[in-house]
């Protein structure tokens, strides 16, 4: 008897896959072809008002740049009136009140031009399903009387125009994002003419939205398994998949450096599962950019850090004097986030046997108060010797990996 499948798999079954999504693309070029066709008039209107509108932004950080520079300019000149209509009467205004209005009337003009382009939108979009509407009526007339008694194609016919009425909605989102890419673009440009050192500062401000906990999707050459097999290996032979986001943690993140235009050293505290690669292309991707890893440096995993690391040379030399052991840390450094218990030499003695220990009540409770996130190891000592790291269950210690070490 076969069970139906979670309602999460069934959906995720009948998402189009990246390589569907992208063949789905080869259809704007008929969509646009039609819609030229509808009112070429039109459509070239829409397109210009659009343009216009996508650079008006750029145009009026700039007024606003040559406003502010007059004002400092007027203060500078030490340019000094009793009142304001004896400063008009002077003149030495004029420039400052043009570009006033000039900014004002580029903001009005902004809203009247969006207004347009509205307007040229519903109206191409009105013109096209008429159109559209008139191809499936000539179409129909060409079919038998039989086919109008098949319901499969009246649905089909049916479908047909009602999909028609909706398409236009994906004109409008496909202009609007052409007009947003050409402002994103043009701000860009602007920034690195003028201030380039702001591209820095925006970095600075995007990274607080990475602070804290995230989705994050891993990079595709990575080791996650994906229905069994490597993503890197997926990748490399260039299948088509995705890889789900995954819930991490970023507790802080802050710029240390800025060595050129073209990088920045970040340095950032994580948790567990964090990609590093990905930090980087996401925080490309919100600045309208491209960027990559040319450099990574990991200076601590929980208790261990640079500061107390040695050196080949160092480690090379131990060796040679048949001391490498002394270079080495305590096992028990490694477990200081687990809570440990001292048990005695029988309970030892059973561990490394693979045997669960059974232990007090006040144990269980005191081990339940220190573990943390749902985890149930715990690291089991004989004075100071680690015995084994075992999984707290039913109030026993169950070993899950023993240690054969000699004891101090």
């Amino acid at each position: 008897m076969s069970t139906p499948a979670p309602p999460r798999a069934a959906a995720n079954a009948q998402r189009p896959s990246l390589r569907e999504r992208f063949d789905a693309m080869r259809n704007l070029r008929p969509f646009l072809k039609l819609i030229w066709q509808t009112s070429p008039a039109l459509t070239l209107t829409s397109l210009g008002l659009r343009l216009i509108r996508a650079f008006l932004p750029v145009v009026m950080l700039y007024i606003g740049k040559l406003i502010i520079d007059e004002a400092i300019r007027l203060v500078g000149a030490g340019i000094a009136f009793d009142d304001l209509a004896t400063a008009w009467a002077s003149g030495a205004l004029d420039h400052l009140a043009w570009l006033l209005a000039l900014e004002f009337g580029l903001a009005i003009g902004s809203d009247l031009l969006g207004r347009l382009v509205s307007y040229a939108d519903n109206l191409l979009s009105e013109l096209f399903t008429n159109a559209t509407s008139v191809r499936l009526m000539e179409h129909a007339a060409t079919l038998d009387l039989e086919d109008f008694e098949d319901p499969e194609l009246q649905d089909k016919l049916d479908r047909a125009r009602r999909q028609t009425m909706g398409r236009m909605n994906l004109m409008g989102q496909l202009f609007g994002q052409v007009q947003d890419a050409i402002t994103v673009v043009s701000f860009a440009i602007g920034l690195l003419v003028y201030a380039p050192w702001l591209i820095l500062l925006l970095a600075v401000a995007l990274l607080p939205a990475f602070v804290g906990e995230i989705d994050q999707v891993p990079p595709r050459f990575s080791a996650i398994k994906v229905g069994g097999a490597r993503a890197y290996d997926l990748a490399r032979d260039g299948a088509e998949f995705e890889l789900q986001a995954r819930r991490v943690t970023i507790h802080s993140a802050e710029v240390s450096d800025a060595p050129d235009a073209d990088h920045v050293e970040l340095t950032i505290r994580t948790g567990k599962g964090v990609y590093v690669r990905s930090l980087a292309r996401d925080l490309a991707v919100m600045l309208g950019a491209e960027g990559h890893v040319s450099a990574l440096r990991r200076e601590r995993v929980g208790p261990f850090s640079t500061e107390n690391a040695v050196t080949l040379d160092f480690l090379e030399e131990m060796v040679h004097r048949g001391a490498a052991s002394e270079g080495l840390l305590p096992v028990a450094t490694a477990l200081d986030d687990i809570p440990e218990l001292a048990v005695t030499p029988e309970d030892a003695f059973s561990l490394r046997q693979g045997r669960p220990i059974v232990l007090l009540p006040r144990q269980v409770e005191t081990l339940k108060d220190r573990l943390t996130g749902g985890s149930r190891t715990v690291s089991a000592f004989q004075g100071q010797t680690l015995v084994a790291l075992c999984q707290l269950r039913a109030g026993r210690l169950e070993p899950d990996r023993v240690f054969n070490l000699q004891g101090s």
